[in-house]
C-alpha cells in the first residue's frame, strides 16, 4: 500500500496566524505609545516647578483612587447604551465581551486618527458583525456627546442665572457653546438623520438587511439613551471633586457637584469635536477656563492636570484587567 503523504499547508494560511500575531503587537504599541506620550507630557507640567516629593505630600492618594473608581463608572452607562443599541441591530452580546471590548476599546482615542477606538471595539466583540459593531459604536458615542453637551448647557446656564461660580457672563456663554454641541453631536443620531446618513454613505452594501436594521432605531432609543447617559455625566463630576479632595486634602465641598459635572462633561464634548486624540489641549483648556474662578489659578491647573491623568490610568489598568480576564466562552447570539 503506498504511503500516504501529508499534503503541506499553503503558505497564505502559514502566515496568516503571524500576521495576526504581529498585527496585535504594532496595536499594543500604538495604545502603549499614545497613553505613554499623554502621561509623561502632564507629570513634566506637574514637576514643572516642583519637585516629585513636594507633589507627593500634597496630594491625598486614597481620593485619587476613588476619583478614578467614579470616572470608570461614569462610563458604564453608555456602555448599556451600546449594548442596546447593537441588540436594536440583531445582535446580541455577552455582558463580559462587551464591558471588555468597550473599556479596552477607550484606549484608542490615545492614537492620532482615533479609528483605533473603532478597530479595537470592533475586534474584541467575538462573532458580532464587525460593520454593525462600528454603526453602534458611532451611535452609542454621540448620544453620550449629545448628553453631555446638555447637561452642562442647563447647569451653566442656571449659574449664569443664578450667578452662582463660575457665575456672570462667561457662564452665559459656556453654556451657548455647550448647547451648539449638543447640538452639533445630537442631530446626527435623530433616527430620520441617522437613517440617511446611513444610507448616503453606501452602508447598505456592506451587509444585507442593514438598512432595514438601522430604520429599527426610534425616537424612543434615543431619549432612552440620553437619560441613561446623565447618571454617568454625574459620575463624572464626582471624578472632578475626588480629585479636588484629592489636592485640597479634603477641603473641596460636594455642594459645587453640579459645576463640576458640567466642566467634566463639557471638556469631554469639546475634545471629542476637536478631533484631537483623547481631546489633548481642549479638555484641559476647558477644565482650567471653568475650574479658575471656582477654585482659584493655582488650584485649578493642578486639577486639570491630574484629573487627566487619573482618567489615563483609570482607563489603562482597568482595561488591562478586564484583557486579562479574556472573552467569555458563550459565542454572539444573532437571532433570525
Amino acid at each position: 500500500m503506498p504511503r500516504m503523504t501529508e499534503t503541506p499547508a499553503p503558505a497564505k494560511r502559514r502566515w496568516k496566524p503571524r500576521l495576526i500575531l504581529a498585527g496585535k503587537f504594532v496595536l499594543f504599541a500604538l495604545v502603549a505609545g499614545g497613553i505613554w506620550r499623554r502621561v509623561s507630557s502632564h507629570l513634566d507640567e506637574l514637576t514643572a516647578e516642583r519637585t516629585w516629593s513636594e507633589v507627593w505630600q500634597g496630594i491625598d492618594p486614597l481620593w485619587l483612587v476613588i476619583s478614578g473608581v467614579f470616572y470608570i463608572a461614569a462610563l458604564a452607562p453608555a456602555g448599556w447604551f451600546w449594548r442596546h443599541v447593537l441588540g436594536r441591530l440583531g445582535q446580541q452580546v455577552a455582558w463580559r465581551d462587551l464591558l471588555r471590548s468597550y473599556y479596552i476599546g477607550h484606549l484608542g482615542k490615545y492614537v492620532p486618527g482615533k479609528a483605533l477606538v473603532l478597530v479595537l471595539r470592533a475586534a474584541l466583540l467575538p462573532g458580532c458583525d464587525k460593520a454593525v459593531a462600528v454603526v453602534a459604536i458611532f451611535y452609542e458615542t454621540f448620544t453620550l456627546m449629545a448628553t453631555c453637551g446638555l447637561v452642562s448647557a442647563v447647569i451653566l446656564a442656571g449659574a449664569w442665572a443664578t450667578q452662582l461660580p463660575p457665575g456672570g457672563t462667561a457662564s452665559g456663554l459656556w453654556s451657548l457653546l455647550a448647547l451648539a454641541l449638543a447640538g452639533i453631536t445630537l442631530f446626527p443620531v435623530l433616527p430620520p438623520v441617522f437613517s440617511q446618513i446611513y444610507g448616503r454613505l453606501g452602508g447598505s452594501r456592506l451587509i444585507p438587511g442593514m438598512a432595514e436594521r438601522v430604520h429599527r432605531l426610534r425616537f424612543a432609543d434615543l431619549a432612552g439613551g440620553l437619560a441613561a447617559n446623565v447618571p454617568g455625566t454625574l459620575l463624572l463630576g464626582l471624578s472632578l471633586w475626588g480629585t479636588l479632595q484629592a489636592l485640597s486634602r479634603g477641603e473641596a465641598p460636594l455642594a459645587n457637584w453640579p459645576t463640576y459635572t458640567a466642566v467634566m462633561s463639557l471638556s469631554m464634548v469639546a475634545g471629542f469635536v476637536s478631533l484631537i486624540p483623547g481631546g489633548f489641549g481642549v479638555r484641559e483648556f476647558v477644565l482650567l477656563e471653568l475650574l479658575a474662578p471656582l477654585v482659584g489659578d493655582k488650584l485649578a491647573i493642578e486639577a486639570t492636570i491630574v484629573s487627566r491623568l487619573v482618567s489615563v490610568l483609570a482607563e489603562a489598568l482597568f482595561a488591562g484587567g478586564l484583557f486579562a480576564v479574556g472573552p467569555s466562552k458563550s459565542a454572539v447570539k444573532k437571532p433570525g
